[in-house]
């Protein structure tokens, strides 16, 4: 695996003597110089500087850091997690001095995580890479557009497959809102959340999550001594107040994401990349050549999944009139 390299206009166009690869990407024209919306304004030096102040928010970033994080060993691709515990009598009990200490049986079940993968290509030209400081910049806006890409999936109904993690709101009913706008109603919305998490074994370690709107509001109404982290994401609905029990959220990913370059590789621009070649016949129309170009290939890819360790952990409540 290649990471992205220090000096990347050196690393490639120097005597590396690598074979050509096969790369598939989505739609998209290279970055260039003249070019207008994209990575032709990292020219600007001071530009990489700017996307650092601006980087959008990612309350799936802050769920995943708040879980239990779990990375597999070389050779395995599956992780089995137990269960959340709720019963306090899987503990034991107290026992006085020379009394028989009560024997338990503890009845394990699991989850399994399979790390997903979540890839893009992007595409630069050898003037873009020689006339600015694209490395930094492009790691950050990638990392960026991955954060909010996990947002879109983590906070969402789509059930999981052997492609995507499952979004946690998979089978969710929203609960009903508190009427009557103001602290009062907030407050009552909390404790509704905080109720349903309670009676599936959660409400200990949890977090709010909301539009930015809706984040801002619930911030204000909520009081000084108001200590459930409120997480704001623009994925959300407005008016939509979630909860998450953090302390049942895990997760297996690869802490690094992988970066490969290639200026060698022939791409098929496509949202829906297909094969360049099937036996002797073309079937990929539209693609590039990256050697005939002069434009290099950056492949990013992270892998992960995510889970929760018990069910009705996720509540939600809709229509808030706060």
């Amino acid at each position: 695996m290649r990471r992205w390299p220090a000096d990347l206009a050196e690393e490639i166009y120097g005597t590396s003597g690598r074979p050509a690869e096969l790369i598939l990407r989505a739609a998209t024209n290279p970055a260039t110089t003249s070019g207008t919306g994209w990575i032709d304004d990292l020219v600007v030096g001071s530009f990489a500087d700017f996307l650092v102040g601006i980087a959008p928010i990612s309350a799936a970033a802050a769920v995943i850091s708040r879980g239990l994080r779990a990375s597999l060993s070389p050779g395995h691709g599956v992780l089995t997690v137990p269960i959340l515990v709720t019963k306090a009598t899987d503990a034991g009990g107290w026992t006085a001095e020379g009394a028989p200490i009560p024997a338990g049986n503890l009845s394990f079940s699991a989850i399994s995580l399979v790390p997903k993968k979540l890839a893009v290509i992007n595409t630069f030209t050898h003037e873009v890479v020689e006339s600015s400081g694209v490395e930094n910049a492009v790691r950050q806006v990638l990392g960026e557009a991955m954060a909010l890409q996990l947002d879109t999936e983590l906070f969402s109904t789509n059930p999981g497959n052997d492609t995507r993690p499952g979004g946690l709101l998979v089978g969710v009913s929203a609960l009903g809102a508190k009427a009557g706008g103001g602290a009062a109603a907030f407050i009552e919305d909390v404790k509704t959340l905080a109720d349903a998490l309670t009676t599936n074994g959660g409400g200990g370690d949890f977090v709010l999550v909301a539009s930015p709107a809706t984040a801002a509001a619930a911030k204000g109404w909520a009081s000084t001594k108001f200590d459930v982290p409120i997480l704001a994401s623009s994925v959300v609905a407005k008016n939509t107040l979630m909860a998450v029990e953090t302390g049942a959220f895990v997760s297996v990913l690869s802490p690094i994401p992988e970066f490969s370059v290639s200026t060698q590789g022939l791409l098929h621009e496509n949202t829906v990349p297909l094969p360049i070649v099937d036996g002797s016949s073309t079937v990929a129309a539209g693609t590039r050549s990256l050697y005939q170009t002069a434009t290099i290939g950056l492949r990013t890819i992270v892998r992960l999944d995510w889970g929760m360790r018990a069910g009705g952990l996720v509540q939600q409540i809709t229509g808030v009139s706060w």
